[in-house]
């Protein structure tokens, strides 16, 4: 992640006196123009880096400045802990370089600052790996480095109900949400999403494409993310479903949902939006004999002739 990266370029340069663009980029595995940008990002956080051109220069801290973490309370090592979700981070192989960025600014810690941390950690875990399957789609490392060194993308891509199609792609960024990955890139000029999983080719080319600097991955994630979950829960569908089985929709429902309180006979309605009727398909023959499908008709059928295919089939 590039907050670890760049509180690594800090401690790195803070025992190193000069040290060569080049030999940090091939250490952290970037591009030379990924490190200037770097540098200048905490150049505006005011850390103050500078360079010196010529045989024996590089980048260096300005003499005397140190990296300080003796102010970090006990709040703000919580924070700084769970905040590494390393699951995500094994998506993307990151997972030892974030051990790597913990244990450093461990060994920078107070011993009661260390004594904290280790409170934090044996308190609180977060285990975000789903019970069954939850290995990473592919191509996703492939992704992350177009991403990171501003590359352009050939893929095959396969949008719900359509036909896979060429793009060329723009990348500009990933985000993870509810379990998924998701590109976020530009083609013919448009910011677009797509689904890591329904990528069946990715290739990363040679050419570069020149970023926009105003753009701002967080800020577009969020104000797009309305149009996203509509365009990708499009299908709505209403159950009446008994309440012993509402562990199991919170657990398998995809999407978004309302329900309402179970009358007398403990049965409530609920109303799902989800990618397309097979997903729909999926939880009502989940639920067994605590469902029944009100909306749409064409559900219903679907489900009745899915059931009868299956009694039908030969042992």
């Amino acid at each position: 992640m590039r907050s670890d990266r760049l509180i690594s370029l800090v401690l790195r340069l803070q025992h190193a006196g000069f040290v060569a663009v080049d030999v940090l980029a091939g250490e952290f595995g970037v591009s030379r123009r990924t490190i200037l940008r770097d540098v200048e990002s905490l150049s505006v956080a005011g850390i103050p880096i500078y360079s010196q051109p010529g045989p024996g220069g590089g980048l260096a801290l300005m003499e005397g400045y140190r990296l300080s973490l003796s102010n970090l309370n006990e709040d703000e090592l919580r924070a700084f802990y769970l905040a590494g979700n390393l699951k995500k981070l094994a998506d993307l192989g990151l997972d030892s370089a974030a051990e790597r960025v913990l244990a450093k600014i461990g060994a920078n810690l107070s011993p009661p600052q260390f004594a904290m941390l280790q409170k934090v950690q044996q308190r609180v875990f977060i285990d975000s790996t789903w019970w069954i399957d939850d290995s990473p789609p592919p191509f996703l490392e492939l992704l992350l480095a177009a991403v990171n060194e501003d590359r352009c993308l050939s893929v095959l891509y396969v949008a719900s109900g359509q036909a896979p199609r060429k793009r060329r792609l723009e990348a500009y960024g990933l985000v993870s949400k509810g379990g998924n990955w998701y590109l976020v890139a530009r083609r013919d000029g448009e910011y677009r999403t797509y689904r890591v999983s329904r990528f069946q080719s990715v290739a990363v080319l040679d050419e570069c494409f020149e970023r926009q600097t105003d753009f701002d991955l967080r800020a577009y994630w969020l104000s797009s993310v309305q149009a996203l979950m509509h365009s990708l829960l499009s299908y709505r569908y209403t159950l009446r479903i008994h309440k012993r089985k509402q562990d199991f929709v919170r657990r398998h429902a995809t999407g978004s949902y309302q329900i309402t309180e179970p009358d007398r006979q403990g049965w409530f309605v609920a109303e799902f939006s989800a990618e397309d009727q097979e997903t729909a398909m999926m939880l009502v023959l989940g639920l067994g004999l605590d469902v029944q499908v009100l909306d749409p008709p064409d559900l219903q059928e679907s489900v009745q002739q899915r059931i009868a295919l299956l009694a039908a089939r030969p042992n």
